[in-house]
């Protein structure tokens, strides 16, 4: 039985924009040769899903990563406490 691992793309370091990371990658995990492996992207977590279970293949999934955003404001660049 064939084995894939499912799982969504992280932005990179230089990135600033999210357009790449809402991709869900199909990796064959089973292969020897690294150098033939096979990945296809899917934009949904569904379509993936969808393409490993009508082949009948073994799923590893990952969940995608909690995204948290930590509140920023202009003033913070210049060391300024607001109520002071």
């Amino acid at each position: 039985m064939t084995k894939i691992r499912i799982y969504q793309c992280r932005k990179s370091a230089s990135q600033s924009g999210l357009r790449k990371a809402q991709k869900w990658v199909v990796e064959w995990v089973d292969t020897i040769d690294f150098r033939n492996r096979r990945i296809l992207l899917f934009s949904t977590c569904d379509e993936a899903l969808v393409f490993g279970t009508h082949r009948g293949m073994e799923i590893d999934h990952s969940p995608a990563p909690l995204k948290s955003q930590r509140p920023k404001s202009y003033v913070v660049n210049f060391g300024i406490k607001y109520g002071q």
